[in-house]
């Protein structure tokens, strides 16, 4: 799917292949604190913030990827 408006003012997008989420692009239209339960399970993910090199976070035990976004951020996740 693409675009779908958020609560937070965050749009969000994702594609899914070979039986689940390769992708999640989120777009913020305003400053926020954005909260997405893990499509990645409770293990590592990746962050790429902008055109930035991808770094690895380790998502919170309970399974909910917390990112502070600036306004106009684009912010792409992914599998560790």
């Amino acid at each position: 799917f693409r675009g779908l408006l958020a609560l937070g003012g965050v749009l969000v997008s994702a594609r899914r292949s070979r039986g689940g989420v390769q992708t999640v692009t989120l777009q913020a239209q305003g400053a926020t604190e954005f909260r997405l339960a893990s499509p990645f399970g409770t293990g590592a993910y990746r962050v790429r913030r902008g055109a930035s090199a991808a770094a690895k976070r380790a998502a919170p035990a309970d399974g909910v990827i917390v990112l502070k976004l600036k306004k106009g951020e684009r912010v792409t996740l992914g599998p560790a």
